[in-house]
């Protein structure tokens, strides 16, 4: 599959998605998504890093200051 084909149909999923209202799951899919929300989050250092570390916009801002 290209990589166009894959974009037009993310894209056209996200349209889809965005009218609908309301999302139903079978019980036990419905369950697997609850135990999802509850686990308790993991830290990932190289994201913890990005979002914790100034963008590469502030720190030029910082220069111009």
């Amino acid at each position: 599959m290209t990589e166009f084909v894959v974009q037009s149909a993310c894209a056209v999923a996200e349209l889809e998605l965005a009218e609908q209202k309301e999302f139903t799951l079978p019980p036990a899919q419905w369950e697997a998504f609850l135990a999802a929300l509850d686990k308790p989050t993991e830290v990932h250092p190289a994201l913890q890093r990005l979002l914790t570390e100034p963008s590469a916009i502030e720190l030029a801002n910082r220069k111009q200051i």
